[in-house]
């Protein structure tokens, strides 16, 4: 084994390493593909809306007919629909090159501060199996928040880029996070959650200029205020069409909310807050699963071909039994059904003539019309059974499975008994359960890293204040800072909107959950960074040749 590990993996483990990656890499994107919508799709809600919108602007209509909603949303998710229908990509795999394009342009740009080519892979893995892209609220709905990681992902790269490039390339990096920034705030009209992480990047990059005495420091100055301009020129462009095609002059145009509808205090909105930070720190809020879609045939069918993805489509009576049943009294009067563990009829049986049954049991007049089917609208075969009534009276129960009884008073036998349900609900089982299980390893692993992160937090504090001052731990002090500060800020406006409307406020913070991914990740390892390491005494090739010899 030893022999094995020196001749073939240790030449040969960067390629092994890489290798490893990228099977990694593959198998997430076809987890993308294969886990199914939830198909929010009924008329009314954002997801049918933004595909709505799409759809006209593939038409060449702008966003359609005029109503409440149709400014209330932003124009970016739209304007992605139509970019992936035009390439024929499917809106999910878009989603995942995006998503993952997002990590490695991350990582790439934060190399220094992520020095070793194995912890960056880890942290690659670590974002990239995140439950923030596994649960129902971004990686299996087509709307909006799905795109929300990837763009705060880019835009702390490219922010770190203008960083660090603000005496050489400034305006490349200032223009690419222009055009994240504006896609970022056009997604929804709550994008400004984000803004002041973004202002003390650019306000730091400009005090170190100035302090640096950077030739041309105020005109490098000046090109931080691409990313704004950039922003602001693409809201008057949109601005502008809306006037043209609505007579509204704005971006967004807020919808009509319901005035029964009492907004929360802001003890409510605190709580809440304080409740969805924990949930969503936790992995408590992520879960991915076989969501049945919502609205009617020809909606779903919309939606799938607008994302290219599967959405299941939901059975209105999805179990079938099957069999014959008859009294052995011409007299009795038979019924069956399907009833609840409490016995209660969810749905009886039709019957049909019989006569290979009357064939076989001739002594019996009732068997010549006694073939049943019934049909009910469960969705599982636990705790429901099979009911034989006699006359109006619950005689025996039976569980949904075969059954051949031969009682003194009648006959039963099932044939059949299953579940007639949507193929993309058996055919996406393996990849909802890998989803489930990654999202269930983070939550038994989120304890520690919790903990590494906040010990690494104060670690970093102590070493930027200390009098033995660490380089760099006042910066990355501030950061972390920033960090913990527009998370809650993000957290805060969603409970603050959607506390007490029947939604989930957790739904509307996928970004805020992948910049706590970000302050895990970066809290632990600039943290034991510090730590005391362990001096190793250079030894010289001729000391080595010499202890070999002897």
């Amino acid at each position: 084994m030893k022999n094995f590990y020196t001749t073939f993996i240790r030449p040969h483990q960067r390629l092994l390493f890489t290798g490893l990656l990228v099977l990694f890499t593959v198998a997430r994107v076809l987890l993308f593909l294969r886990i199914p919508l939830s198909g929010l799709a009924d008329a009314g809600s954002d997801d049918w809306n933004l595909l709505q919108h799409a759809w006209q602007l593939e038409q060449g209509g702008w966003l359609g007919p005029y109503d409440d909603y149709t400014l209330s949303l932003g124009i970016a998710y739209p304007v992605f629909v139509t970019i992936c229908n035009t390439l024929c990509i499917p809106v999910m795999l878009a989603v995942a090159a995006i998503y993952i394009g997002s990590i490695l342009c991350f990582l790439a740009v934060w190399k220094p501060l992520f020095p070793s080519r194995l912890l960056r892979g880890i942290l690659y893995l670590f974002l990239l199996y995140s439950p923030v892209m596994f649960t129902e609220a971004t990686a299996q709905r087509a709307w909006d928040q799905t795109l929300v990681p990837s763009l705060v992902l880019l835009m702390l790269a490219l922010s770190m880029g203008l960083y660090r490039n603000r005496k050489k390339k400034i305006v490349p990096w200032a223009v690419g996070l222009g055009v994240v920034f504006a896609c970022f705030w056009f997604l929804r009209d709550n994008g400004w959650w984000a803004l002041p992480l973004l202002l003390v990047f650019l306000l730091c990059t400009a005090l170190t200029l100035f302090r640096e005495k950077t030739t041309r420091a105020g005109l490098r100055c000046a090109f931080l205020a691409l990313p704004l301009v950039i922003t602001l020129v693409a809201g008057l462009g949109i601005s502008l069409l809306n006037q043209h095609y609505y007579q509204r002059f704005a971006a967004f145009v807020q919808a009509d909310t319901d005035s029964e509808i009492t907004p929360p205090t802001a003890g409510q909105a605190l709580r809440e807050t304080l409740i969805t930070t924990l949930g969503l720190a936790s992995g408590q809020n992520a879960w991915t699963d076989a969501y049945t879609g919502h609205g009617d045939t020809d909606q779903l069918r919309f939606m799938e071909s607008m994302t290219g993805n599967s959405v299941i489509y939901p059975n209105p009576e999805p179990l079938t039994v099957t069999g014959w049943a008859f009294p052995t009294d011409e007299q009795d009067n038979l019924e069956v059904a399907v009833t609840d563990k409490n016995g209660a009829p969810i749905a009886y049986a039709t019957y049909e003539n019989s006569e290979d049954v009357f064939m076989a049991y001739p002594e019996y007049p009732a068997s010549r019309v006694c073939r049943f089917t019934v049909t009910a609208p469960v969705t599982t075969m636990e705790d429901y059974y099979l009911t034989i009534f006699l006359n109006g009276e619950a005689e025996d129960s039976y569980p949904l499975a075969y059954q051949a009884v031969e009682e003194w008073n009648y006959y039963l036998y099932v044939e059949d008994a299953k579940m007639l349900l949507d193929p993309v609900q058996y055919t996406s089982e393996n990849a909802i359960f890998a989803g489930q299980a990654f999202i269930f390893l983070y939550r038994i692993a989120v304890i520690p890293l919790a903990v590494l992160a906040v010990a690494g937090f104060i670690l970093l504090a102590v070493r930027s204040l200390g009098k033995s001052h660490a380089p760099g731990s006042g910066k990355q002090v501030l950061f972390l800072t920033g960090c913990g500060v527009t998370i809650l800020l993000g957290i805060f406006l969603a409970c603050l909107e959607y506390t007490g409307t029947g939604r989930n406020p957790s739904d509307f913070c996928s970004g805020p959950w992948i910049l706590m991914q970000v302050f895990l990740i970066c809290s632990i390892c600039w943290g034991a960074a510090l730590l005391p390491r362990k001096r190793r005494k250079k030894v010289s090739a001729k000391t080595k040749d010499a202890a070999r010899r002897g």
